[in-house]
């Protein structure tokens, strides 16, 4: 078994090292291995794998704690995780080979790779290119959609149905969809040498294994394949808890699984603008467009400085006036970050197997602080007592009216069949207070409706990952008959709700 492994500086020097100015530069993060160890205890991580990488190669690589609670195990560098949103950023890369060999632009319409492709309006459905879906701006509303990857659908029917989902403008402004990126990736599979909807095949022979990220797959179950994964946590009454990982429904949205050694692979050839060794895996014009943004989203970043934005499966801000680009990803039980600073050919990457925790951006904050300079704010206390308590915040359960409107009929008249457009048909029925729903798709998946007030209901799908969405049943004009029922607008306040659509009654 191999345990926490912080390699030695003369080997790190060898890999790594070449000019005189690097010779001793792993002495440099003592403090931040000591840091990172003690911001994980912080914040009761069970397991973490973190590295610093440049341009010449690996500078600092470590495993910290456990793989799970309910074992010793220790984490090392080849122990697997899920990185879940980083794939995002995997999937614009495997994109970019295809613009490096010719066979599409960033900018090209979609619809001439795949006729078939409709969106909800006739503008986007002619305009809508890899760029637009991979910096979020083809008009997608944030996390529609997501649940269409749960329910057994083929790529082909998932693309097909996305011509129902609503279209909040066009280019306008950027919404965070999932969707967008299934899309994308699994058109990018069409126009490759794999010439099907396989975006798992597409991305392992034109990142993965070019790369050399052997220990690395776009399939869940390769996280099982041997011993060394770990388990996704939670927090729970203030204490660490297991909870089953989760296959992410959009593949090209969240599915990869890696490693820290393999990361630390993919981070150098991103710092060396497509090249490994000798080996070309992307053109720099490519990566730069991919760092680069493509639509502004205002003040952001750690410090709120201006001009903040979306790359390809990227967001980038600036830090005392350096550019940083980033990328970070959440699902039941783990959160990654990988940060990137161009200009100075460093970066960093930390998989922890627990979700919900700023343990990531603090230690980000700490290694921006490190490379770049002070910010002059007390980034670690704004991180424990600010962000990561609005995060607590939405773990916890919704607050239900203390004072709600009777249900205006027996809950027995709501039981029955909808259909909605978007995800198909489902059941109701009935369970004391609350209704049961289950889908009549490929893959039964299953939900409870609990009520709220008058005709309005929670529904709520038991997964951390699947957003909770506030309905009203809609009555017939004489007010006799249950005629279906609609998603209300979305919450942002936590634990924020989504917009589930139209469903009518059968």
């Amino acid at each position: 078994m191999r345990l926490d492994r912080c390699w030695p500086a003369a080997a790190l020097i060898a890999i790594s090292c070449s000019a005189p100015s690097c010779t001793h530069e792993y002495a440099t993060y003592a403090e931040f291995d000591k840091f990172v160890e003690q911001t994980r205890q912080v914040y009761q991580v069970p397991g973490a794998a973190v590295g610093i990488v440049r341009d010449t190669g690996v500078v600092f690589i470590k495993g910290y704690g456990v793989r799970s609670i309910a074992g010793v195990a220790r984490v090392d560098t080849s122990t697997k995780f899920q990185i879940a949103s980083n794939t995002k950023f995997m999937t614009a890369a495997a994109i970019g080979t295809l613009v490096d060999s010719g066979r599409t632009t960033w900018d090209q319409p979609l619809v001439e790779h795949y006729p078939t492709l409709e969106l909800s309006t006739s503008e986007a459905t002619s305009k809508v290119s890899f760029r637009d879906l991979l910096s979020h701006q083809a008009g997608l509303r944030a996390y529609d959609g997501d649940l269409l990857g749960r329910l057994g659908w083929d790529q082909a029917e998932i693309i097909k149905r996305a011509q129902y989902l609503t279209l909040d403008g066009f280019r306008d402004k950027a919404r965070y969809s999932n969707m967008g990126f299934f899309i994308a990736g699994a058109i990018g599979a069409y126009i490759s040498d794999v010439k099907a909807l396989d975006w798992e095949t597409h991305v392992t022979k034109a990142l993965l294994e070019p790369l050399g990220m052997t220990r690395s797959s776009p399939h869940y179950a390769a996280m099982f394949l041997d011993e060394n994964h770990v388990a996704g946590h939670r927090l729970k009454n203030g204490q660490a808890e297991l909870m089953d990982l989760e296959m992410d429904g959009l593949p090209p949205a969240g599915s990869i699984v890696s490693t820290a050694d393999d990361m630390a692979r993919w981070v150098r050839m991103l710092l060396n603008r497509g090249k490994l060794d000798d080996k070309t895996i992307l053109q720099p014009a490519t990566v730069d467009t991919i760092f680069e943004n493509a639509i502004e989203t205002g003040p952001g970043g750690l410090l709120g400085e201006p001009k903040a934005g979306n790359g390809l499966g990227t967001e980038n801000f600036t830090f005392l006036g350096t550019r940083v680009v980033t990328k970070n990803g959440a699902l039941d039980g783990v959160r990654t970050v990988v940060v990137l600073i161009p200009e100075k050919k460093i970066g960093l990457f930390v998989l922890a197997n627990l979700n919900l925790t700023v343990f990531p951006e603090a230690v980000q904050a700490r290694f921006l602080e490190d490379q770049i300079g002070p910010s002059g704010k007390d980034l670690q206390t704004e991180m424990r007592d600010v962000t990561q308590k609005k995060w607590d915040s939405m773990s916890e359960p919704m607050v239900f009216p203390t004072d709600p409107a009777p249900l205006p009929l027996d809950i027995a008249q709501l039981a029955g069949t909808y259909s909605s457009a978007v995800y198909g048909d489902f059941s109701l029925t009935v369970d004391g207070s609350d209704l049961q729903i289950a889908s009549s798709t490929p893959t039964v998946y299953t939900g409870k409706f609990r009520h709220w007030t008058g005709l309005q209901f929670l529904l709520d799908w038991g997964h951390t990952d699947d957003m909770l969405g506030l309905v009203t049943f809609q009555l017939s004009s004489d007010q006799t008959q249950v005629t279906g029922f609609a998603g209300d607008p979305p919450s942002p306040a936590p634990p924020p709700t989504i917009n589930y659509g139209s469903f009518t009654r059968q």
